[in-house]
């Protein structure tokens, strides 16, 4: 009877979807075809429904699990969030025209961030890192808690219904000399309960990259995690490593100027992964298939990793490393 009651929400919801999609994200659909794509992505959920709790029939235990899971499901959520992807894959997504969505800088020492909305960032992060070793896990939470302390931080906080459902912050580095300014990038979560790939695509987008075109960017990321592909193909480049709490670091760094210097950058993904299969070195960069853990000796001899891809999951990563340009 419960699984039905979910059920029964999620077809309801389709009935409305054309409706929904002007409302909330201010376009329609002339053609259907997104609507369909949505409608066939509900189904599917429905269906999983009604399967998950076949399967457990007679399990009390197993039911209770399965259905505290399906009453987590807040369908309006879900609609929302499929939408979302669809658009941001078609390249239609207008992040102004969304109704419940707003994205915000906001600072820490201004009262922006409420106590709740602490909480809720801090739960976001423990969630996403409890697969983690503990020290690193408390590392990284207690970094965003001490960055709530710090009124020079800038956070951006993405929020689907005034709630944070995303968020990121940059801090100025004060010891790095040169003309140019440069920022540290961290605390870069997505609830997993809400997000997806695509969101995290748009906070890299309108926060990350625009903040790039005036500044060097400074970062740290698990080395063998897929976010370390994605930042690296995104425009940093791969500086060092060292052990953080029994996890593999990478130390990274978005300089868009440096950027039109190498080569590997400019190839297409195709060519370069045919490069890193084949583990040749071509005109100064060395192309190589690594496990993402080791493998990263040239950082040691003057290289900057610039390509980093994992085609699939679990698999090797495809790496290729070039000369700094300062040597």
């Amino acid at each position: 009877e419960r699984t039905l009651s979910v059920h029964a929400r999620i077809m309801d919801s389709i009935a409305h979807i054309e409706t929904y999609l002007r409302q909330e994200f201010g376009r329609s659909d002339s053609n259907g075809a997104v609507t369909a794509e949505i409608v066939e992505g509900l189904l599917t959920k429905a269906r999983n429904a009604l399967e998950g709790a076949a399967a457990v029939v007679g399990d009390k235990k197993a039911s209770e699990e399965a259905y505290r899971k399906l009453a987590s499901i807040s369908v309006d959520t879900q609609v929302f969030f499929d939408i979302f992807r669809i658009l941001k894959s078609r390249n239609e997504l207008r992040l102004e025209d969304i109704a419940d969505l707003e994205l915000k800088t906001e600072h820490p020492g201004s009262g922006e961030i409420s106590d709740s909305d602490r909480a809720r960032m801090i739960a976001i992060a423990e969630e996403n890192y409890k697969s983690e070793p503990e020290g690193f896990r408390r590392m990284v939470v207690d970094g965003i808690s001490k960055a709530f302390a710090n009124a020079q931080s800038e956070f951006h906080v993405l929020r689907y219904k005034g709630s944070p459902v995303a968020f990121n912050r940059f801090d100025t580095l004060d010891t790095v000399g040169g003309d140019r300014k440069h920022l540290y990038f961290g605390s870069f979560n997505v609830d997993s309960n809400y997000g997806n790939g695509k969101m995290g695509e748009v906070m890299i987008e309108q926060t990350l990259l625009k903040k790039a075109q005036e500044a060097v960017i400074e970062a740290d990321c698990t080395s063998h995690a897929p976010i370390a592909a994605r930042y690296i193909e995104t425009g940093f480049v791969g500086v060092s490593r060292a052990e953080v709490q029994g996890v593999h670091g990478l130390h990274i760094r978005l300089d868009s100027k440096e950027n039109e210097l190498y080569v590997a950058k400019k190839l297409s993904f195709e060519e370069f992964v045919a490069r890193a299969k084949s583990g040749e070195d071509r005109d100064g960069v060395l192309y190589r298939t690594i496990d993402g853990i080791s493998g990263f000796e040239p950082l040691s001899d003057g290289y900057v990793l610039t390509r980093y891809v994992q085609s699939e999951r679990p698999g090797p990563f495809y790496a290729a490393f070039e000369r700094h340009p300062q040597g």
